[in-house]
């Protein structure tokens, strides 16, 4: 009785600590001082704010002439698989989703140690992507192909956590991995060369994605930065969108792809805004201490 009281009173301990730790406005400002203090930056005239259907994206919150660099990030800060691989070797991963996913869970129960921090914590807790969703819902909503694909993916994602000891935390790190990966261009060291790469690139990943991009982002080479510019002038208030990568025929492929990849079409609600992961986190957190 003495040991589960004792279990209790620090598993809500540490809930309290961690709630106001992961306050989602907190750590907003804490990922853009993260980004400030490796080198990079995030102009002031641009802001994370609610967007509906995308939770949360970058706005103008003044003009912006055409050819502005709002955020910029040192090639050090992106995380690639490689770099996952090489910080976490004894990781053994399947493929570069879950090289990275296992990456930010990693770097998730380091907490305060972990020089990711801020980034792990401003990261949505969960995102509601095809492989998410019952299978009843995706056979509704998707061409047969797309809805088979998103099944047969959530199967080798629940087999994968089993085996990693938590599923559902798995395929909830592996939905917030699949909906924000970009592709760069990055030095792969053996063979000393630019390589594209799927990579998470913190600050940059909040943008949210159309079919008539305003901003364009990309690997400057010589400066070792991934940094984003406004494609047109964009108007105060305007939101800022990276561009897709790829052309639809229709708005019925559009809503298929977005709600396989992101999370969300056309018919859907307006996401909530896009909170950290301090629900999440806490739950984690809480059965480390019952373990031990």
């Amino acid at each position: 009785m003495a040991a589960l009281l004792l279990i209790a009173l620090a598993s809500a301990s540490l809930a309290s600590a961690l709630a106001q730790e992961c306050d989602p406005s907190l750590a907003l400002r804490n990922l853009e001082g993260f980004i400030n203090s490796a080198g990079g930056f995030v102009s002031s005239k641009v802001a994370l704010q609610d967007a509906p259907h995308m939770g949360r994206g970058f706005f103008a919150t003044a003009d912006l002439p055409k050819g502005f660099e709002f955020i910029r990030i040192p090639l050090g800060m992106v995380i690639t698989p490689a770099l996952a691989i090489h910080e976490f070797p004894d990781m053994h991963p399947v493929s570069d989703i879950d090289a990275l996913a296992n990456f930010v869970q990693l770097h998730m129960t380091q907490r305060a140690k972990s020089r990711y921090h801020a980034y792990v914590l401003a990261l949505p807790e969960q995102v509601p992507v095809g492989f998410m969703r019952a299978e009843s819902e995706l056979r509704a909503r998707l061409p047969m192909n797309d809805a088979v694909a998103a099944a047969q993916m959530k199967r080798d994602i629940v087999r994968r956590g089993a085996q990693l000891g938590d599923a559902d935390l798995y395929a909830e790190r592996v939905s917030v991995i699949h909906s924000r990966v970009f592709v760069v261009r990055a030095l792969d060291r053996e063979r000393n060369e630019w390589v594209p790469s799927p990579a998470l690139v913190p600050g940059v990943d909040f943008l949210n994605l159309s079919e008539q991009p305003n901003v364009d982002c990309e690997t400057d080479e010589a400066s070792q930065f991934f940094g984003c510019r406004t494609l047109v002038p964009v108007s105060r208030g305007q939101q800022l969108f990276a561009p897709y990568g790829q052309k639809f025929t229709s708005a019925a492929e559009r809503d298929a792809f977005t709600l396989m990849h992101y999370g969300f079409d056309s018919a859907d609600e307006p996401l909530a805004s896009a909170q950290g992961t301090c629900i999440n986190y806490l739950a984690h957190q809480a059965r480390i201490v019952k373990k031990s």
